[in-house]
């Protein structure tokens, strides 16, 4: 698909196996060595080109062979929406997987493999500081927003060096059910860290 202008808005949920907080989240090497991560990104208002992405979803699980997450030699599989067109499917795909550059263009740089690319029905719920994820057998996601003392509002991480969603401030959370498995990847983790906050992206 020839490149075209693109942009993203929603919010992104990100859940992996280190201890709350995620020190990838600080530059600091995983937790057990190893950072491995489902994260969504639920598209309230997109576009590519005049392709229109409002209201899908799309999931991609990250094997980070570490110490730290961006040491790169990444294994990555991407779920899309399965009610995108063909059109969408080909934008998501050509975002999600960094062919038209912006935050993913760096992310293609760190992955080593794409192990597969799937369209599936995603089930997402935000629930106040409540969030699921569901695909079918392959991924449940549980996980809900960590507060203090004003117990209205979650615990934020403010301008960490590496956060998924910057420059929004992360709501840390943790995980009660975190499950995936998939092609040759594999890996469970409940109790572990969670993080969740509005997004936006563009390109190229």
């Amino acid at each position: 698909m020839e490149s075209q202008p693109w942009s993203i808005h929603g919010e992104i949920i990100d859940t992996c196996n280190c201890e709350v907080i995620c020190p990838c989240t600080m530059g600091a090497p995983a937790t057990v060595g190893k950072c491995l991560g489902n994260v969504l990104w639920s598209i309230d208002q997109g576009r590519y080109g005049s392709v229109a992405l409002t209201d899908l979803a799309v999931v991609l699980a990250v094997y980070a062979p570490g110490p730290k997450f961006d040491d790169g030699n990444w294994r990555v599989a991407m779920y899309g929406d399965e009610r995108a067109t063909a059109e969408q499917r080909d934008a998501l795909e050509t975002i999600f997987l960094g062919r038209a550059g912006g935050f993913f263009g760096h992310w293609r740089q760190l992955t080593a493999e794409v192990v597969g690319v799937r369209w599936v029905p995603i089930s997402v719920e935000r629930a106040g500081r409540k969030r699921t994820v569901r695909i079918g057998e392959v991924l449940d996601i549980e996980a809900e927003g960590i507060t203090g003392p004003q117990a209205a509002s979650c615990t934020q991480l403010v301008n960490p060096p590496f956060w998924k969603g910057a420059p929004f401030p992360a709501n840390l959370g943790r995980s009660s059910r975190f499950r995936y498995q998939d092609f040759d990847l594999h890996w469970e983790a409940p109790g572990k860290a969670c993080s969740f906050s509005e997004c936006h992206y563009e390109g190229p």
